[in-house]
């Protein structure tokens, strides 16, 4: 060990702290460095000093300090020599590199001390040695001579860091001869001194201590008694101070037990309140789960949330400032085409423009004195507002040339600039704008309604007025009612080509056709619309309680009734609904086809008066008689926020009918019962909604990273007996046929894979194709692409085949065909090394996995006999097969012994559905009973459920950890949602259009009561 030399000619900083500043790698001398800094303080220290120097090391020398790199700097500059523990760490550590660079910037090279306490420290050629490896970077370049260094390599353990210890106390004297320079045996000789003489004053104060012993021994026998009684007296005054103390901190944890099973009481009470506000309430349910989930993230909370948000549906609220006096209208209204605008307008009141989200009009307009706003509408392009105007100077008596005048008025909807203005006559009480048109074509005659003879003469004309000159058409004169019925209320509705007019409200109903002006369908009385092809009536017909009816004018015939009182519905421009509001303050929006209610939207603070929905029908908005208009987003299913629309029209979804790869989205529906109903695949991107491809098709498999798709292709054909294994009705059928696989970025087919069998979709029957050798009489098949994307595996049901295709040649990799076995799925590993195939034919299931080099059979498991299972997929590591069962379970596979494990129990009815986040710690499963459940896969736990109003949940697929994307059993579009409670909670404040009403915090016992801003801001 080489000693350190004495340089007693440098001089010390003029403000020295320290003696000493250590610097060291925490990871490889956190023991070394506080023994060095210990015995460097006591080594050879007077009796009557503290310590014999002062030496920093930043873990005892340093308070809690946010500036730590300027304390250290403050201790580098107020120390008089640097001691350097040189390691394998120490030379790569940053701060240990800074340190020494600071050092030698402002402090004198020559007080720096290497100590080596692990690696190699070589000196060659004027400088530190290629070889060494425990210095530095700094450190090269920084001494002129050989420095002297201690090797305290030896040093590892408790007993070798001791003084006591020769070679420690060796180099600890190497270091302090240094800092203190004393020349090393003379510090040596120092520390014997003053350890001896720390021992004789040891003995001279024991033999002191030893006399007033003696002394003080009989003083203590007198003070003995009195001390044990006085003791005993203290011992059990502290037994009896713990056991209270005990007492308390039983009581404080009791109350603090109490208080919490209080507040998850009171959360899950809020959680529950939600649930059951969600049909009579959506805003105040809302309102309650944001509240229940601020207090605590359960999955109680998380699950009343996800309901309340998708329930909730209102995106945007605006009310007009009401009239002094009461009116009797309120709001009157439209949305354009697009659902991006609103046009506002009391009876009295300005009209307003509004773009839906925006916080004030983009222009407003009060009516001319002596006129009120009867009702308001968009232009068929959106670009021009068209507003009704009466007049105050009503009289009872008309003719063609004197009565009750009213303005046409149009507008600029984003200027308010003027377009044209006209006159128009009508009858006042039938100036009802529920019945205009949802938007108006200011290039042709819309239905109308006037009286020549007089308005309280109980005989109307009816006929088509132009827009924008007033000039009026007469159809026909129809009866509008009885003294008690004295009006014609609402102006009629015609369909499209203007063949038909119906009539119909204070007095009889009636479709009018316009080129005979002959009645072809009457009903007692009521509101009444016409589809746009005249062929089906929607009426509020005259039974008890006046339900809703639709009619097949062509039949005569009533396709459906619903026992509700639905004061007005309309079509929405594609009639595949109807919506309507209602007497119970709720506007209602039905299938038209079935008559099924699909949402019911309720909430807003007034009564609906009139609804408008857009074009494409993704929103509704409601005008109600507190002068608000509210605007509904009409998802089939709405949560985290993000939806994307996958077909023109709702399609059915079968299980594996949506994949997700690469930020696009695959999603299958249809029907293939006729040309009118084919298959069809949209790929959606994922980020923006974009429809990127769309193919008549079935059974989509995305490439993981999103290039390509793959799926089975369908087409028209004509079909004849002969091209048919079994007996089938001969005609023009959809085939399905090869497999194709596209670029989706260009739609350019890559290949096109021939299968063995081809099937025909009848109208009540699959058959398929002459010479097909079939085992299965469905029509299920099952497409995946390895992870590489390289190749393509199917199972066939249908066939009982299994393949794995080249997916760039579509060359045939590998097939196998076990009769009877029902192929049914299949599942590449993570590594792309084999393939599951899952078989569901005879009695019992199994579960077979085949490797890919020599396509063997590598294991096998038997499922559970008499259970149907469908989709299945690997964890990202490999280790669990899950697969989803018509038992309601999700089935768990373990790979390395392929044991069948305990299934988690899931849903009432089919599970339909599996996925796995990409992290592996989750596993969402969606069922027949239109639940999407998360579970947690380490412990089997429930994370959280969501009940979606749905029929069914077909699909759900992982986007990322924290979103998935969700199919509907029936529906237009797939929904994105997400499990950050974060995410969800910031969601749901947004939709929010109110507070809570002092009497909803008084009944749910909130105090203070918050305001709108203090909710969204919490």
């Amino acid at each position: 060990m080489a000693t350190v030399e004495t340089h007693t000619e440098a001089v010390p900083p003029t403000e020295m702290v320290y003696d000493g500043f250590i610097s060291y790698s925490h990871s490889a001398d956190d023991l070394l460095a506080p023994r060095l800094q210990a015995a460097l303080q006591r080594f050879a220290k007077p009796w009557w000093k503290r310590r014999a120097i002062r030496v920093f090391r930043d873990e005892a020398s340093l308070a809690a300090n946010p500036h730590l790199w300027t304390s250290i700097t403050e201790a580098l500059d107020q120390s008089g020599w640097f001691v350097l523990l040189c390691s394998r760490e120490a030379a790569e550590s940053e701060w240990v590199n800074r340190e020494v660079e600071y050092w030698l910037e402002h402090q004198d090279h020559n007080r720096i001390i290497p100590v080596v306490t692990d690696g190699e420290f070589v000196w060659g050629n004027g400088d530190i040695g290629a070889t060494t490896t425990a210095a530095p970077p700094a450190l090269y370049g920084a001494f002129a001579d050989e420095p002297r260094w201690v090797d305290t390599r030896f040093a590892r353990s408790d007993e070798q860091l001791d003084l006591n210890n020769a070679s420690f106390r060796a180099a600890v004297a190497d270091i302090a001869s240094a800092i203190r320079g004393i020349p090393k045996d003379e510090l040596e000789s120092e520390e014997v001194r003053q350890h001896r003489r720390t021992i004789r004053t040891a003995w001279a104060a024991g033999v002191v201590l030893l006399i007033l012993a003696v002394a003080a021994a009989g003083a203590a026998l007198v003070a003995v008694d009195r001390g044990n009684e006085a003791t005993a007296q203290r011992v059990a005054a502290e037994e009896n101070a713990a056991e209270a103390d005990a007492q308390r901190a039983r009581a404080e944890q009791q109350t603090e037990k109490a208080e919490q099973l209080a507040f998850d009481a009171r959360t899950e009470a809020l959680a529950a309140s939600a649930i059951a506000q969600l049909d009579t309430d959506p805003e105040l349910s809302l309102l309650l789960a944001i509240e229940a989930s601020q207090r605590e993230t359960t999955s109680v909370t998380l699950s009343a949330l996800h309901q309340a948000v998708q329930r909730h549906r209102a995106i945007f609220e605006v009310s007009i400032p009401p009239p002094e006096t009461p009116l009797p209208r309120a709001v009157v209204g439209g949305m354009s085409p697009s659902g991006d605008l609103l046009v506002l307008a009391g009876l009295d009141q300005g009209i307003e423009v509004w773009e839906v989200g925006g916080e004030a009009p983009f222009w407003t307009e009060r009516p001319p004195p002596g006129k009120h706003v009867y009702g308001a509408r968009f232009s068929t392009d959106g670009q021009a507002v068209f507003v009704l105007l009466g007049s105050d100077e009503l009289v009872n008596t008309l003719s063609p040339d004197r009565g009750p005048e009213g303005t046409f008025f149009v507008r600029d909807a984003q200027t308010g600039a003027f377009i044209d203005e006209s006159v128009f006559f009508t009858c006042p009480n039938s100036l009802d704008p529920s019945s205009l048109p949802a938007f108006v074509d200011l290039a042709k005659p819309m239905p109308w309604v006037t009286a020549r003879d007089g308005c309280w003469q109980f005989r109307v004309d009816v006929g088509f007025i132009d827009p924008l000159t007033g000039r009026m058409t007469y159809v026909t004169q129809v009866t509008a009612g009885t003294s008690n019925d004295f009006a014609l209320y609402g102006v009629p509705t015609s369909d499209a080509e203007r063949r038909y007019l119906a009539v119909g409200a204070g007095g009889p109903g009636q479709v009018i056709e316009v080129e005979t002006g002959e009645v072809i369908f009457a009903y007692d009385r009521g509101m009444s619309t016409l589809s746009a092809d005249g062929t089906r009536l929607l009426a509020r017909g005259h039974d008890t309680g006046r339900p809703l009816e639709l009619w097949n004018l062509e039949t005569d015939e009533r396709l459906w009734s619903i026992p509700r009182v639905i004061t007005r519905a309309w079509f929405s421009s594609d009639e595949t609904l109807v919506y309507g509001t209602s007497s119970d303050g709720s506007t209602y929006v039905i299938d038209a086809a079935t008559g099924d209610q699909i949402l019911r939207l309720a909430g807003q603070d007034g009564t609906p008066i009139g609804a408008m929905m857009a074009e494409d029908s993704s929103r509704l908005t409601t005008f109600a008689d507190d002068f608000s208009a509210r605007v509904w987003d009409l998802g089939s299913m709405r949560s985290e926020g993000s939806r994307y629309r996958t077909h023109p029209g709702p399609r059915q979804h079968s299980p594996a009918s949506a994949d997700v790869g690469g930020g696009v989205v695959a999603v299958w529906g249809g029907v293939p019962r006729s040309e009118d109903a084919l298959w069809e695949i949209a790929v959606i991107k994922l980020a923006n909604g974009e429809e990127v491809a769309r193919v008549v098709g079935g059974v989509p498999a995305i490439s993981p990273d999103g290039s390509r798709l793959a799926y089975r292709s369908v087409e028209v054909v004509a079909v004849t007996e002969e091209d048919l294994l079994a007996s089938g009705q001969p005609g023009t059928h959809p085939r399905v046929g090869p497999i194709r696989i596209v670029d989706i970025a260009t739609g350019g087919l890559i290949t096109e894979i021939e299968v063995l069998c081809q099937q025909f979709l009848l109208a009540d029957e699959v058959v398929p194709s002459a010479g097909c050798d079939i085992q299965s009489a469905g029509v299920e098949w099952d497409l995946e692409f390895s992870p590489d994307g390289t190749m393509l595996g199917m199972a066939d049901s249908y066939t009982d085949q299994v393949f794995v295709w080249d997916a760039n040649t579509g060359e045939v990799v590998w097939r196998d065909q076990l009769a009877g076995s029902n192929a049914r799925a299949v599942a590449f590993t993570p590594d792309g090394q084999r393939l599951a195939v899952l078989f569901a034919g005879g009695v019992e299931q199994r579960v077979r996995l085949y490797g890919l080099e020599r396509f063997s059979v590598q294991a096998s498991v038997g499922l559970r006999r008499g259970v149907t299972y469908a989709e299945m997929v690997f964890t990202p590591d490999g280790s669990l097969l899950i697969a989803a069962d018509n038992n309601g379970d999700v089935a768990v596979i373990d790979t390395e012994s392929w044991n069948l494990l305990e299934p988690i129990p899931a849903h009432l009815g089919s599970a339909l559905d599996v996925a796995v986040s990409p992290a592996g710690t989750l596993i969402a499963s969606s069922g027949e009973d239109a639940f999407l459940r998360i579970w947690d896969l380490a412990d089997r736990s429930l994370v959280t459920e969501i009940k979606f109003e749905a029929d069914e949940i077909a699909n759900v697929e992982f986007i990322d950890d924290t979103h998935l994307l969700i199919t509907a059993g029936f529906g237009a579009e797939a929904v994105v949602i997400t499990l950050d409670p974060a995410e969800l909670l910031g969601v749901a404040k947004s939709r929010l259009t109110r507070s809570f009403s002092a009497e909803e915090c008084d009944t749910y016992g909130l105090d203070p009561c918050p305001k709108l801003e203090e909710i969204r801001g919490g």
